[in-house]
């Protein structure tokens, strides 16, 4: 099962350079060297086991300020490594072309809101901005394309792959008269956004320090919520049990597998009102292509390409 991914690969060479500015960063402060210049010059003295004993030999606490991560509290957006022995070097090649072994059912999905969380870091763009609102929509979508759409269709067309079931997460999402089950203006602010579907798939209120029970579960809420999280978690146990999303339970809609027939039903959509789940299949699908298509034709000229700039470094 594969919540909100992405289909990114990264050379070696750029965990490498992470970790030797790292090792810098420690040579600095341990007072091995004085500047980045000269601490690059004493790693070329150190041999591959001093590195691995000195930089074991730090504190986590030590190596994260070195690290220095980010408000969303992460160093980087986690990667794979395409290093040719645990990762084969023809990386998500492989889905096109069907040559790979293991070939098993697979749950992908994503978030209707998806970089609305993100964009709450980026500096001196409110929320409400015009800008905000726009990188929030299609923003979303291309998360949606790349990591949801275009690898279903892929995996779908591979002989042998057994089926491929998706879903969209959408609760909080504001609905066509901008309603939202969150409190507030944290429905157009934030939605349905990265993250959110995690307590529901586990059942739990408790995620990010308490954050979503304090500020965003409320009494309001709760029926329709735990409604939902408890259909969800009925989907994904049978899953785990059998290999289809099928709890047995008549109340609950079908969770078909993607199709690349043109109309058919290709993913679950998850979401609720106050008081009752509001779960069906939907046939619409995008491309990145169509995305920038609908962008260029649906903007103007002037905020595109700022909204282009965004999202390519927010998705991209």
């Amino acid at each position: 099962m594969c919540q909100s991914g992405s289909p990114v690969l990264n050379e070696p060479v750029e965990s490498s350079k992470v970790v030797e500015s790292l090792l810098a960063g420690l040579l600095i402060r341990d007072r091995y060297a004085k500047s980045k210049y000269a601490a690059r010059e004493y790693i070329m003295t150190m041999t591959n086991e001093e590195i691995r004993n000195y930089l074991r030999g730090e504190k986590k606490e030590t190596i994260m300020k070195i690290l220095a991560p980010g408000v969303e509290e992460l160093v980087a957006l986690p990667t794979i490594l395409i290093d040719g022995y645990v990762i084969p070097r023809e990386g998500y090649t492989l889905f096109e072309n069907g040559a790979y072994e293991n070939k098993v059912p697979l749950i992908i999905g994503n978030n209707r809101d998806e970089v609305k969380f993100f964009l709450g870091f980026v500096p001196d763009l409110p929320w409400e901005s015009e800008l905000s609102r726009a990188a929030g929509k299609y923003g979303s979508l291309l998360f949606k394309a790349k990591g949801v759409d275009e690898l279903a269709q892929k995996l779908s067309d591979v002989p042998g792959q057994p089926p491929v079931y998706a879903y969209q997460f959408s609760w909080g999402s504001p609905d066509k008269e901008g309603n939202s089950t969150l409190p507030g203006e944290n429905g157009k602010k934030l939605g349905a956004f990265f993250a959110l579907e995690i307590p529901f798939f586990l059942g739990t209120d408790i995620v990010f320090n308490n954050f979503f029970l304090s500020t965003l579960f409320t009494r309001k809420n709760q029926a329709g919520r735990k409604a939902l999280s408890a259909a969800m978690m009925q989907y994904v146990s049978a899953f785990a049990r059998t290999g289809k999303p099928d709890p047995g339970n008549p109340a609950l809609p079908e969770w078909k597998p993607w199709s690349n027939l043109p109309g058919a039903e290709k993913y679950i959509v998850f979401d609720a009102d106050n008081k009752t789940p509001v779960i069906g299949m939907s046939a619409e699908e995008v491309t990145r292509e169509s995305i920038y298509k609908r962008m260029k034709d649906e903007l103007a000229p002037s905020l595109y390409y700022r909204v282009h700039e965004l999202v390519e470094n927010l998705v991209e």
